[in-house]
């Protein structure tokens, strides 16, 4: 089996919007699993023209799902089954990366938060039903961020945090102010790379953090208070946090 062949046959992101199918992203297919039967039903295949492109992010909002791609994002409509762009970025956004799309969340006024290789960026989607008739008008959007690595988005209230290359950020959509969160710089742990690569939150305003190298570290609500997953730390391992409703038995789920 060739490279190409492995990752057009790997599973690369799952969504879950009811309790009997599984949206997924496998290589460069999004498609529908039917769990009772094992099926796969392909719905979207990204352009043939983009090599090694694949599937990395899906996210689901009022009938729709939003597809974040290693080349692009594009959004699905579940009851008509039609797929259109989701135009992010503008006509002076050229970077290859800005257009790797690897993360979505709801921002402020209908708009839609998109994070990139490169960039944090808003879309429009108040109008997305009218622009589902008419594919030849794009998306209204708009650049908040131009140079971070946006691993993960969690948007409370208009505070944004942000999992970055940089590290934990927090983004404040009104004033458009950025603040970096030091919890665990200021701690006796030392992270070999800033990146934190995944983030949830839990019901008591706790952050599960996941690093690229370092392990899975817990910021508890309470400012005062810090953990390290210890037996987590792990050299090299490419960590993910895995959430359903809560972490499961409290356990963190990587790979």
């Amino acid at each position: 089996m060739t490279e190409e062949q492995i990752l057009q046959q790997s599973v690369f992101t799952m969504l879950a919007t009811d309790d009997k199918s599984l949206w997924i992203g496998q290589g460069r297919v999004f498609a529908k699993l039917d769990i009772a039967s094992g099926s796969i039903t392909p719905l979207f295949k990204l352009p043939e023209q983009f090599e090694n492109a694949f599937v990395r992010t899906l996210f689901h909002y009022n009938g729709y799902i939003f597809i974040g791609s290693t080349d692009g994002a594009y959004v699905f409509n579940i009851a008509t089954q039609q797929v259109r762009p989701l135009e992010h970025l503008s006509e002076t956004d050229v970077h290859i990366y800005q257009n790797n799309v690897k993360s979505f969340a709801l921002g402020d006024s209908n708009r839609l938060l998109v994070g990139a290789v490169k960039g944090l960026y808003a879309v429009d989607i108040s109008n997305i039903e009218a622009l589902f008739n008419n594919n030849e008008q794009s998306f209204t959007n708009e650049k908040l961020l131009a140079d971070l690595n946006v691993w993960d988005i969690d948007n409370q209230q208009g505070v944004v945090d942000l999992a970055t290359d940089k590290g934990l950020l927090s983004f404040n959509l009104t004033t458009k102010t950025v603040v970096k969160n030091k919890r665990i710089q200021q701690s006796k742990y030392t992270l070999a790379d800033t990146s934190i690569i995944d983030m949830v939150k839990d019901k008591s305003g706790g952050m599960w953090l996941a690093t690229k190298t370092d392990g899975a570290f817990y910021l508890s609500g309470d400012n005062y208070k810090f953990y390290n997953v210890e037996e987590m730390l792990w050299e090299g391992m490419d960590f993910r946090i895995t959430q359903s409703g809560q972490l499961n038995n409290s356990k963190i789920s990587y790979g």
